[in-house]
């Protein structure tokens, strides 16, 4: 599992807990943000600075998921969605 986090809403309340978690769980995760932002320290964490701008850390996390499987059935479509990381 990758955990893919936009920084520049990231409200500095969550930061402690979401480091506990990946710490835990050993998720890796990327911090996409257009300024410097610190969750913590964590060999699980990268952090990437994006150009300014509201929705370019958006624009990065998708250029970097990629949906792999879509189940469809008769009566419903149910997306079940596997990401994996792009190469970038």
């Amino acid at each position: 599992m990758t955990l893919f986090i936009d920084g520049d809403a990231f409200p500095n309340l969550l930061k402690p807990i979401v480091l506990k978690a990946i710490e835990r769980l050993q998720i890796k995760t990327y911090v996409i943000a257009n300024k410097k932002i610190n969750v913590g320290k964590s060999k699980h964490i990268e952090y990437l600075i994006v150009e300014q701008g509201a929705d370019e850390a958006d624009h990065k996390i998708v250029e970097m998921v990629e949906v792999k499987v879509c189940f469809t059935t008769h009566q419903t479509t149910i997306l079940e969605p596997f990401y994996t990381l792009k190469s970038f």
